[in-house]
């Protein structure tokens, strides 16, 4: 419609144009007769006119094109057409600019709302953001994170480093989608921060999105509900041991004391008085080997020594591992079975330290299997792109829900005559390796202690490096 409209317009001004050349043409002629001497004048400035009214309409189109075109570069949509003064030619072109116009303008502000939506929102999340656009350009920073790192609101990642270097370093260390645990210390006041990095590529351009929060609070909360678990586990246990000790001492000095509190004399002593204090004496000394015993316990979870790391293939170590134990197996009528789902399982570990973790898991398993009829153990080795997992699992009688969190607990136990080591120690060695263990149990169905460690990664060089979990 728009270029009919235009094409019929510039038909009607050529055909105009030619009718006052030809009429001009004509009149002329007739130049030397007195009353037509101003005619061809008056024609030839109609024509100037027409030509000049004919260009303008042959290139307003394009003027007003190029003017709409630069608003749009220049993201000015308040431009307004006006149907009336432009007039019936180019109502439809006119409509159609303005329609486009409107359209923009709504995106533009339905952008810049949901802009400042996401503002408001990312200010209200009590986690350290930051955005940073071509390594150095900061395209947003949240309030915690400035809060969290005790800086002022900047655009330029280059000031964050001159202010905590130790914090942008650790950042740029973390190349491609990282997180980690680090510690800063930003004006003498040390925290550390879960940080996590994600690397993305949107229209072309690379952003960086840094996300870390201050897990002091919650690191020390932790520690102490672990000391808080600890000293009431240590009191349970030494009172177990002291209370029959404060018994039989009482008990020994009423049998060699007198009413008035006088030492009695030995001839005083009847068999039964002796016999008495034998006893009591012998309670004593049990109570206080028992006692030192728990002191040694406690000590061996503090001092495990450094692994003395090696490439180790599963395979074997599972296999010496089960056949140290195969007496036990045999005694206790349980099937072992083990499966291997990557066909050259190897980890960087311990040797000495991984078989006494494996040993104190299926002597577990064996104690935990002791009212079971059809008893069965079974181990396989699985793994993820991050790591190797050991996962020995039993059909015994499985740990209740609420203890599930407990028994990593130095000294817990869920049997009554359990020293709550093993586990614990477990732990820590584990720890130690840089990896972890973890326990699931359905009572009666299935226990499951999966021991998760770093996976290999052959680097270019050919030389193992080791690969952390997130």
């Amino acid at each position: 419609m728009i270029f009919k409209n235009y094409t019929l317009g510039l038909i009607i001004r050529i055909i105009l144009l030619l009718l006052n050349i030809f009429l001009t043409g004509i009149t002329a002629s007739m130049i030397g007769e007195k009353d037509l001497f101003f005619l061809p004048l008056t024609l030839f400035l109609i024509l100037i006119v027409q030509t000049i009214e004919f260009i303008r309409h042959a290139t307003r189109t394009k003027r007003e094109l190029s003017e709409f075109i630069e608003n749009f570069r220049n993201a000015d949509f308040s431009i307004k057409f006006s149907e009336n003064i432009r007039g019936h030619p180019y109502k439809n072109l006119y409509e159609f600019f303005r329609e486009i116009s409107e359209y923009i303008t709504v995106i533009k502000r339905d952008k810049e709302a949901q802009f400042n939506y996401l503002q408001t929102v990312i200010s209200h999340i009590m986690i350290g953001i930051i955005s940073l656009k071509s390594e150095q350009e900061i395209v947003m920073i949240n309030d915690p994170a400035l809060k969290i790192l005790g800086i002022k609101k900047t655009a330029i990642w280059q000031e964050i480093t001159d202010q905590i270097p130790e914090f942008t370093g650790q950042i740029e260390a973390m190349r491609g989608s990282y997180s980690k645990l680090i510690e800063i210390n930003p004006h003498n006041d040390p925290i550390k921060l879960s940080v996590k990095v994600s690397n993305l590529i949107i229209l072309g351009e690379e952003f960086r999105i840094i996300t870390f929060q201050d897990i002091r609070t919650e690191i020390e909360q932790k520690e102490i509900e672990a000391w808080q678990k600890l000293i009431s586990i240590l009191r349970h246990e030494i009172m177990n041991s002291v209370t029959p000790i404060s018994s039989m001492t009482e008990t020994v000095l009423m049998l060699v004391e007198d009413h008035l509190g006088s030492s009695k004399k030995a001839a005083d002593l009847s068999d039964d008085d002796v016999s008495d204090i034998r006893e009591s004496v012998r309670t004593i000394h049990e109570r206080s080997e028992g006692l030192y015993d728990f002191v040694e316990k406690y000590r061996e979870t503090t001092r495990i020594p450094e692994p003395d790391i090696e490439i180790i293939d599963l395979r074997n170590l599972i296999k010496h591992t089960l056949k140290l134990m195969d007496t036990e197996f045999e005694k206790n009528g349980i099937q072992v079975k083990t499966e291997f789902k990557n066909p050259s399982p190897v980890i960087k570990a311990d040797r000495h330290l991984i078989e006494q973790v494996l040993i104190n898991l299926i002597q577990n398993s064996i104690q935990a299997l002791n009212q079971t009829e059809n008893k069965k153990i079974k181990i396989n080795v699985d793994s993820n792109p991050s790591a190797q997992i050991i996962n020995v699992m039993d059909n015994g009688c499985g740990i209740d829900k609420q203890d599930l969190d407990e028994i990593f607990i130095p000294f817990y136990s869920t049997r009554e005559n359990g020293s709550g080591i093993g586990l614990s120690l477990s732990k820590q060695i584990m720890l130690k390796h840089g990896g972890n263990i973890t326990v699931s149990s359905k009572p009666g169905v299935e226990t499951c202690f999966s021991l998760v460690f770093p996976m290999i990664i052959q680097s270019q060089s050919g030389d193992d490096q080791q690969s952390y979990p997130e």
